[in-house]
């Protein structure tokens, strides 16, 4: 997944955003040209995509959590600046939904790795592991994860998901 990450590091080097914590990835969906739309969704929709020849919104279900909405956010701007697509009648929609978390479609998981690169950079989350390491001293691991998640304003499952991938955390 390395160039999902690379594309997501690009765009925050792109919106001068390297070293924002957390990320204002509802400005990001602005800075990209894609207007946000937080609606009522069906329960099983986190979010979409919708672009046609003139515009290109970032849809999300205005009943998930705030962090759930945020990455969700991140995922779309994945498809956004990754996925071209192939456009039927001009209209697509990338939905984020539960072949999102099946980890099967390969567009689905370069979205959520540069949804996870975005929210939760590797260099900042590394830096902040070892500084609240050493600051805190035997810090568990449920406490490494609950202090991160509220820094980089993400779900605790995606903050534990993220060290596991960067080699800091256990599975669970």
């Amino acid at each position: 997944m390395r160039n999902a990450e690379a594309e997501a590091q690009q765009m925050l080097m792109d919106a001068g955003m390297t070293e924002v914590v957390p990320v204002p990835v509802e400005q990001l969906v602005s800075w990209a040209g894609a207007q946000l739309a937080m609606r009522a969704l069906p329960a099983n929709v986190s979010g979409m995509l919708i672009r046609d020849d003139s515009r290109q919104v970032v849809a999300i279900n205005a009943g998930d959590p705030k962090t759930r909405q945020r990455f969700t956010m991140a995922h779309e701007l994945g498809h956004l600046r990754m996925h071209r697509g192939v456009f039927v009648d001009t209209f697509r929609v990338n939905e984020r939904n539960v072949k999102a978390h099946q980890g099967t479609d390969l567009e689905e998981i370069q979205a959520n790795a540069f949804a996870a690169e975005l929210l939760m950079p590797n260099r900042e989350v590394v830096a902040a592991s070892r500084e609240l390491l050493r600051s805190r001293g035997a810090l568990s691991e449920p406490e490494l994860v609950e202090r991160l998640a509220k820094r980089f304003d993400v779900s605790h499952q995606a903050m534990s998901i993220r060290l596991v991938n960067l080699g800091i955390g256990q599975p669970a």
